[in-house]
């Protein structure tokens, strides 16, 4: 994908973020960088999910990322928030329980029956 700003830092080894922006064919290179094991990469592109890797760069070789860009909207979490009325009637004082009949089903009360 053309137009992606890819940036890379390493605290560790105090190499600052440098960014460069893909090319025509979705390439992008960092030359001269030192090498290290903790390197972050990030890839972020207007309307997809920024995307955070991190990779090690070793002497002397070329190392080579794949990066799949996903649409935000695939990533977005949905909360469903459902109100219900109050556990506790602030209008009444008094003290009650109630037990549903699934309860009651379920006691353990063998050879009797719970209206006995």
């Amino acid at each position: 994908m053309a137009g992606v700003v890819v940036s890379l830092r390493n605290r560790t080894i105090g190499v600052g973020e440098r960014a460069v922006i893909t090319g025509s064919t979705g390439k992008f290179l960092f030359s001269n960088l030192p090498p290290a094991e903790d390197y972050l990469l990030r890839a972020s592109f207007s309307g997809f999910a920024t995307i955070e890797i991190r990779i090690e760069i070793r002497p002397g070789r070329r190392t080579t990322q794949h990066i799949s860009m996903r649409p935000e909207r695939d990533l977005a979490e949905v909360i469903e928030v459902v109100g219900k009325g109050n556990i506790v009637q602030l209008e009444d004082t008094t003290t009650s329980t109630s037990f549903q009949s699934e309860f009651i089903e379920g006691l353990p009360v063998i050879g009797r029956e719970y209206q006995d």
